[in-house]
C-alpha cells in the first residue's frame, strides 16, 4: 500500500505535518469551504448566490477505487464513449460532469479504535495498522481487520484520503454520516468484557447499523457515541474536509424495553413526582411502588399511561444523546449544521423508532425528508367513466409520499430540507421525473443513491437497483439524465427554485403525537387528511399539536384532523380560539376529546361520543358521497346543523363557533368521496386551489394530478405531475394567467387559453410537464418564439399517444386460442358482398365495425379472430333464437389439455335483460361435464352498449370508434383445472336474446403434472388460525397471517418431501368497499420437524416462496382463482428449536402470510400436496 501521511493528535488540536491549527473559527480559513450559502428562507445557493439543483449521490468507502479494480471487467457492456465512468477512479471533477455537485460519504470504519484503553486519539501509529493491532489483541473476529481489506479493496483508504482532499479543492460540499459502528461492536459484546462496561448493550442489531443498541441512558453508553462520533469528526477534518453537515443519525430505531431502561424509567418517574400517590393521581393508576412500575413484562405495562410515558421517556433518551453529539461537534467545529434521516415510507407515522421529530428539530440546522421519495412506480389506474367521488383511495405509496413531505416541511422554516437517499426507475426519464418532482416539492438537494456496485462483477446479471456504478443495475444512458436534468431546472431555477416563490398552503393537517404514542400508529386517517386535498390540487401542509402554542394555526383557513383522538391539554382551546377568529376545522374518525393516556377530556370542542356503527356501505344524503358507517355519533346535536345522513344518521354535522365552522364527519369514506365532500367547505372558507383541473371530455375532476405554482415577478411556473398509468387530456384553469402568455419551454409550444380553459395533454406516469406564463413580450425574449397548436390537433395527438402506450403496455396471460372456424357461421361486417352475411346487425346498424382480426389482446387474454377472406366471411358464431331460428342449435369445439379457464368474446343483439341466452357445457376426458348458463347482464352484455348497466360494462372489452357497439369477455373458470377437458358444447337457450361469439381462447392450467398420491389439507386439519372454512369452494377464506395446524404430521413419507409440491388455488375477495384489490405478497412457510426435534422454515423460506408466488399472481386477474404450485424443496430449509439448521422431515403446520397495511379478504381453494 502507498505511504500514508502521519499525523499526531494533542487534545483539541489537530496537528499535520505542516503544523497547521485547524480549531474553532480558524477553519474557516483552513478547510475548504463547502461552495454553499444557506438563505434566510432555507435555499441553499452557490458560492456566487445563485439558486442551483443541488443533485449528488452517496460515495462512501471503497466505491471511490473501485473503477479501478473492477470496471475494465465490464468492458463490451456499455459504449466505450462512456469509459470514463466506469475505468477512472472517482474524482470530484468526474462527478461533477456527471452532474453530482454535493455528496453523502462516510469515514472508515477504524473509528472503533475509539473505543480501546489504548487509544490516545490521532498519534504517530498508521490508522489501519493500530486498528488490526486492537482488533488481533482482543480476538474480535466479527471485525474484519484492514489488512484483509487492502488486499480485497486495494487502496480503499489511502483512496478515500484522496478524494475528500480532491473534494475540498474542487468545493464538492460533503454530508458526513456520522451514523457509528456500533453494530460491529455489539456483534463482539462477549469478547468486550473489560474494555467496555457490562451491560452496555441490549437487545440485537438491524438494518447496517441503524438500531441503537446501547444503553443510552447510562453515561456510559452515551461516551460510547461521543467517542466514535468524535473520532469520525476528527479524521475528516484532519484531512481537510469540512463538512456542510453531519447526519447524526441515519435510519435509527431505539426500542429498549431491557429491565436496565424499565429501572432508568422508573428512577425518573421517582424524581419527577416524589410521592407514588401522585404518579397515582396524575395517571389513574394504583402502582404500589415506583419499583413496581419497572417489573413490567415485555412491551406493555398493563397501564396505558405507563405504556404512553415509557415512550415519552425513550423518545427523550434519544433527544439527550443527540443534544450531547451536537454539543461535541460544535466544540471542533463551532458552525457544524447536523441532521437526522429516520427511515422511510410511512416510519414518520410510528412510533417505534422513538424519534420526537419535534423536539429533534429545534437542534438540527437541516431537515431531512427521511429515506427515499415517492417513487413514482405506483401509477393510479382506475376504471374509465367512473365518477371522481366514488374512486378508491389513492395507491399507498402516492399517499404516504404527500404525507411524508408535508410532515417534514413542517419543521423546515429557515432551513433546507433534503433528500439525501433518493431512489427512481433507473431509467433516463425515471431519473427526470424523481429530480423534478423532488425539487418541484421543495427539497433542496436529491442525492442518489449509490455510487457504488463495480465491485459484483459482470456475470451477477442482478446486483442491487441502486447500485448505480454497475452497468448490469443502471445502464450508462441513464446516468445522462442527472447532469441534463440539473441545466433543465437551472435554466427556470429563479423560478422553481427558491422557496419563496412557491403557493403558500392555506390548509393544513393535524399530526397527533399523544394519538401516535397512544395507538403507536397513524394510518389511513392521518394519510386522506395530509395527501387527499392534493387530488383537487390543494396544497396541504402539516400542522403539530405543539406548534399551537406557537400560533403557526394562524397560517390556515382550515385544518383538516382525521384520526385524531387524543390530544394535549391545552389543544382544544387553542383550535377553539382560532376557529372563534374565523378558522375552520374539520373533523373525522376522531373527535379530539381523550387525554394522553385515553381517559375522556373536560370542555372539549366536540360534546358527543363516537360508538361502533353497522359497517354497511351505502351513499351519504344529500351529498351522495359512498361511505361506511365504521361509527355513529351519539349525544345530544343542539345547535348543529345535519348536512349529511347516512342510513338516516347524522354522518355530517357543523355549527358556527364565532366568525369559523367546526365540521365533524362520522364513519370512512375514501380519500376521494373525503375530498368532494369536503370541497365545499373549502371553498366556503376561500381556500383557492392551485388550478382547477377537469376531465377534457366528461367535465368531471381528474384524479391523480398534481400542479404546483411558482411565481417570481412577472413570471409564473406551473408543475404539473400525472401520477396516472395512462396519459390525460385535461381542461385547465390557471388563476392569475388572465391576458398572459403560456409556454413550455421544453416541449417548445405556446398555449392560448379559450374562454380562459387551456386544453392540456398531460404525459402518463408522473414526466414532467412545465408550463411559464407572464408577458408575451418577456417570454419571447427569454425562450424564443414558439407555435402553438388548435385543441382539434392537440386531442388527436393525445388519442395517438394513449392508444400507443396502451398496447404497448397492456398486460397479457398466457393462453391458447380455440379455432372456432368450423362452426362460424357469419361476419362481422360484409362490405366484400360475400354471400355470407353480418350476424351483427339490429334496427338500422349492420356491422360490428372494424373489429380487428388476427391475433389481439382483449383484456389480458390474447384471441385470434378469423379474418374475413380466409373463411369466406365466417368469423363469427350465432347460435339459434327468436331472431334467427335457422341459426344452429348447438356447436361443439374440441378442448384438448388441462386448462384453469376457457374465455368467450361474447354479445347479444336484440337483447332482453336477465334472460338466458345460451348454455356452455364443458366436458372433460373421464366423462364428466360441468354445464353453465349465460345470461345477458351477468355473463354477456349487449352489444348496443347503452342498453347495459354498470356491472357488465366493466367486462366490455372492445368498443366501436364511436363508442356505440362492442363485445364482453367471459371468462370460465375451471373447478377442477388439474382435469384434462374434451370438449365444449354452445347450446342454444331459443331466447329473445341473440347471442354472438367473435372469438375463445383457453388458458392453461399451471398443474400440468400428474402426481400418484393426493393428500388434500382439509382432511388433516385439527385447527386453523384467522381463517373461515367455505364449504362451497372447499377452502378458507381469510385477512390476515392464516395457519392451518394439522392433527398430526401429514402423511407425506420423509424421502418424498423433497419432491412433493403444494398446490392450491387463491382469489382476492371484494373489500368492504365492494373493490376487488391487486395483490401485495403471498409468503407461505412451513413447521414441522427435524430428527424428530421440532423446527420451521428459516426466514429465507418466506423470501423465497414470496419471490415465486408473486411472478404468478402478478401475471393474473385478482378476482379469478389463481393457480399456485410451490415445490416443497423450496421450503425445507428450517431451524429447530435448539439452533441447529436442517432440513424439515415432516410438516405439522403450514402458514400463508398477508402482508400489507391494509389486509383484505383472500380464499385459497382445494390446498393439498402431491408427490
Amino acid at each position: 500500500m502507498k505511504n500514508r501521511k502521519t499525523f499526531h493528535h494533542f487534545g483539541k488540536y489537530l496537528l499535520t505535518g505542516a503544523a497547521a491549527l485547524l480549531c474553532g473559527p480558524l477553519f474557516a480559513a483552513e478547510l475548504a469551504e463547502s461552495g454553499v450559502r444557506i438563505t434566510p428562507e432555507g435555499d441553499l445557493l452557490d458560492s456566487k448566490g445563485n439558486p442551483r439543483a443541488w443533485i449528488g449521490t452517496d460515495c462512501s468507502g471503497g466505491s471511490v477505487s473501485q473503477p479501478e479494480r473492477g470496471g475494465k471487467a465490464f468492458r463490451g457492456r456499455y459504449n466505450d464513449k462512456y469509459r470514463w465512468i466506469y475505468e477512472t477512479n472517482v474524482t470530484a471533477p468526474q462527478l461533477h460532469r456527471l452532474g453530482f455537485h454535493i455528496l453523502s460519504t462516510a469515514t472508515p470504519d477504524t473509528c472503533v479504535r475509539a473505543v480501546f484503553p489504548e487509544y490516545k486519539g490521532f498519534t504517530a501509529k498508521d490508522p489501519i495498522a493500530e486498528y488490526d493491532e486492537l482488533i488481533a489483541k482482543y480476538h474480535l473476529e466479527g471485525m474484519r481487520p484492514w489488512s484483509l481489506y487492502s488486499k480485497l479493496m486495494p487502496y480503499i483508504y489511502d483512496q478515500q484520503i484522496l478524494f475528500w482532499k480532491s473534494l475540498g479543492k474542487d468545493h464538492m460540499p460533503v454530508i458526513l454520516q456520522m451514523q457509528d459502528q456500533i453494530t460491529l461492536l455489539s456483534k463482539e459484546r462477549a469478547k468486550l468484557k473489560g474494555i467496555l462496561p457490562d451491560g452496555l448493550f441490549f437487545g440485537s442489531t438491524n438494518h447496517s447499523g441503524g438500531t441503537i443498541p446501547v444503553q443510552i441512558g447510562r453515561k456510559e453508553g452515551q461516551d460510547l457515541y461521543r467517542k466514535i462520533y468524535r473520532h469520525r469528526q476528527e479524521e475528516a477534518l484532519h484531512y481537510g474536509t469540512r463538512p456542510f453537515a453531519y447526519k447524526l443519525f441515519n435510519e435509527p430505531i431505539y426500542w429498549n424495553y431491557s429491565p436496565e431502561n424499565k429501572r432508568l424509567f422508573a428512577e425518573s418517574l421517582k424524581k419527577r413526582y416524589k410521592d407514588i400517590a401522585a404518579l397515582n393521581a396524575a395517571w389513574g393508576s394504583s402502582f404500589s411502588s415506583f419499583d413496581a412500575i419497572a417489573e413490567f413484562n415485555g412491551e406493555k405495562g398493563g397501564s396505558k399511561a405507563l405504556d404512553v410515558e415509557y415512550h415519552k421517556f425513550q423518545q427523550e433518551q434519544v433527544t439527550e444523546l443527540a443534544k450531547l453529539l451536537l454539543n461535541d461537534l460544535k466544540e471542533l467545529d463551532p458552525e457544524a449544521r447536523v441532521m437526522i434521516q429516520l427511515h422511510g415510507h410511512d416510519t414518520h407515522i410510528r412510533v417505534f423508532p422513538h424519534f420526537d421529530y419535534y423536539a429533534l428539530s429545534k437542534l438540527t440546522a437541516l431537515i431531512s425528508a427521511g429515506t427515499g421519495n415517492n417513487p413514482l412506480t405506483a401509477w393510479m389506474n382506475y376504471p374509465e367513466g367512473t365518477p371522481f367521488r366514488d374512486l378508491d383511495n389513492v395507491p399507498q405509496d402516492i399517499r404516504i409520499g404527500y404525507s411524508k413531505d408535508s410532515f417534514y416541511f413542517a419543521f423546515a422554516d429557515g432551513k433546507p430540507v433534503l433528500n439525501t437517499e433518493a431512489y427512481a426507475e433507473n431509467t433516463f426519464e425515471g431519473f427526470r421525473r424523481m429530480i423534478w418532482h423532488e425539487m418541484a416539492a421543495g427539497k433542496e438537494t436529491v442525492i442518489a443513491w449509490a455510487w457504488f456496485g463495480l465491485n459484483w462483477g459482470p456475470d451477477v446479471k442482478k446486483p442491487f437497483q441502486f447500485a448505480l456504478m454497475n452497468p448490469n443495475a443502471c445502464p450508462p444512458e441513464a446516468l445522462e439524465a442527472f447532469e441534463a436534468t440539473r441545466k433543465e431546472i437551472e435554466s427556470v431555477g429563479d423560478i422553481f427554485l427558491p422557496r419563496k416563490n412557491a403557493q403558500k398552503a392555506e390548509v393544513a393537517a393535524l399530526f397527533s403525537y399523544p394519538t401516535l404514542r397512544f395507538n403507536h400508529v397513524l394510518q389511513e386517517p392521518e394519510m386522506i387528511a395530509s395527501s387527499a386535498p392534493m387530488q383537487i390540487q390543494v396544497p396541504v401542509d402539516t400542522i403539530l399539536e405543539e406548534q399551537l402554542a406557537e400560533n403557526r394555526q394562524n397560517r390556515y383557513k382550515v385544518i383538516l384532523a382525521s384520526g385524531v383522538h387524543n390530544v394535549y391539554p391545552e389543544t382544544n382551546a387553542r383550535l377553539r380560539k382560532w376557529i372563534e377568529d374565523g378558522g375552520t376545522l374539520i373533523v373525522n374518525q376522531g373527535l379530539l376529546n381523550q387525554d394522553e393516556y385515553g381517559r375522556p377530556l373536560k370542555d372539549a370542542l366536540i360534546p358527543f361520543r363516537e360508538t361502533r356503527g353497522s359497517g354497511k356501505l351505502g351513499r351519504m344524503e344529500p351529498s351522495g358521497i359512498r361511505s361506511l358507517a365504521t361509527s355513529r355519533l351519539a349525544g345530544t346535536f343542539d345547535g348543529w346543523q345535519v348536512a349529511d345522513r347516512l342510513h338516516g344518521m347524522p354522518a355530517h354535522l357543523f355549527r358556527k363557533i364565532g366568525k369559523g365552522e367546526l365540521h365533524v364527519i362520522a364513519g370512512t369514506l375514501t380519500d376521494f368521496g373525503y375530498i368532494s365532500l369536503i370541497r365545499p367547505v373549502l371553498e366556503k372558507s376561500g381556500v383557492q386551489p392551485t388550478a382547477k383541473i377537469t376531465d377534457a371530455k366528461t367535465g368531471d375532476s381528474v384524479p391523480g394530478i398534481e400542479v404546483r405554482r411558482f411565481r417570481n415577478g412577472a413570471f409564473t411556473g406551473w408543475y404539473f405531475c400525472n401520477m396516472n398509468a395512462a396519459p390525460k387530456l385535461i381542461s385547465a384553469v390557471l388563476p392569475g394567467t388572465e391576458g398572459s402568455a403560456i409556454v413550455d419551454p421544453f416541449g417548445k409550444e405556446s398555449y392560448a387559453a379559450q374562454n380562459g380553459k387551456l386544453l392540456l395533454s398531460l404525459p402518463a406516469k408522473g414526466e414532467r410537464f412545465v408550463l411559464i406564463s407572464g408577458p408575451a413580450e418577456a417570454l419571447e425574449a427569454r425562450f424564443g418564439k414558439f407555435p402553438s397548436k388548435s385543441d382539434a390537433v392537440r386531442t388527436a395527438e393525445f388519442r395517438k399517444t394513449a392508444e400507443a402506450l396502451a398496447k404497448s403496455e397492456r398486460k397479457c396471460r398466457k393462453s391458447v386460442a380455440v379455432n372456432i372456424a368450423s362452426v362460424a357461421n357469419g361476419g362481422f361486417y360484409n362490405y366484400q358482398n360475400y354471400p355470407v352475411d353480418s350476424i351483427w346487425q339490429e334496427g338500422g346498424v349492420k356491422e360490428l365495425r372494424a373489429f380487428p382480426y388476427h391475433e389481439n389482446v382483449f383484456g389480458d387474454l390474447k384471441f385470434d379472430i378469423i379474418r374475413f377472406d380466409y373463411n369466406e366471411n365466417r368469423t363469427s358464431i350465432g347460435l339459434r333464437s327468436k331472431q334467427h331460428p335457422e341459426f344452429p342449435e348447438k356447436v361443439s369445439l374440441p378442448l384438448h389439455g388441462k386448462f384453469r379457464s376457457v374465455a368467450f368474446l361474447l354479445a347479444a343483439t336484440h337483447g332482453v335483460s336477465g334472460e338466458t341466452v345460451m348454455k356452455l357445457h364443458f366436458r372433460y376426458e373421464d366423462g364428466k361435464g360441468v354445464e353453465v348458463p349465460v345470461r345477458l347482464g351477468r355473463e354477456a352484455g349487449d352489444w348496443m352498449l347503452e342498453k347495459n348497466g354498470k356491472e357488465i360494462m366493466r367486462n366490455c372489452v372492445w368498443k366501436t370508434d364511436d363508442g356505440k357497439q362492442g363485445v364482453f369477455l367471459y371468462e370460465w373458470e375451471n373447478p377442477e383445472p388439474e382435469k384434462a377437458l374434451s370438449s365444449v358444447e354452445l347450446i342454444s337457450a331459443d331466447s329473445q336474446s341473440q347471442p354472438l361469439i367473435a372469438g375463445m381462447t383457453a388458458v392453461p392450467s399451471r398443474f400440468q403434472t400428474a402426481y400418484a398420491h393426493t393428500v388434500p389439507l382439509k382432511d388433516h386439519i385439527a385447527k386453523t388460525i384467522r381463517g373461515r372454512f367455505l364449504p362451497e369452494f372447499g377452502g378458507y377464506t381469510f385477512s390476515h397471517n392464516f395457519v392451518m395446524e394439522f392433527k398430526q404430521a401429514l402423511p407425506v413419507p420423509a424421502d418424498k418431501l423433497k419432491s412433493a409440491v403444494l398446490r392450491f388455488e387463491i382469489r382476492n375477495n371484494p373489500d368492504q368497499w365492494n373493490i376487488v384489490r391487486p395483490w401485495i405478497s403471498l409468503p407461505v412457510s412451513l413447521n414441522g420437524a427435524i430428527n424428530g426435534v421440532p423446527a420451521n422454515s428459516v426466514p429465507g423460506v418466506s423470501s423465497r416462496t414470496t419471490g415465486l408466488v408473486n411472478m404468478i399472481l402478478a401475471e393474473n386477474n385478482p378476482q379469478f382463482f389463481t393457480e399456485i404450485e410451490i415445490p416443497l424443496a423450496e421450503m425445507l430449509d428450517g431451524t429447530d428449536k435448539n439452533g441447529r439448521n436442517g432440513k424439515l422431515d415432516s410438516i405439522t403446520s403450514i402458514s400463508f402470510g398477508a402482508w400489507g397495511q391494509t389486509p383484505f379478504s383472500r380464499t385459497i381453494r382445494n390446498p393439498r400436496i402431491e408427490y
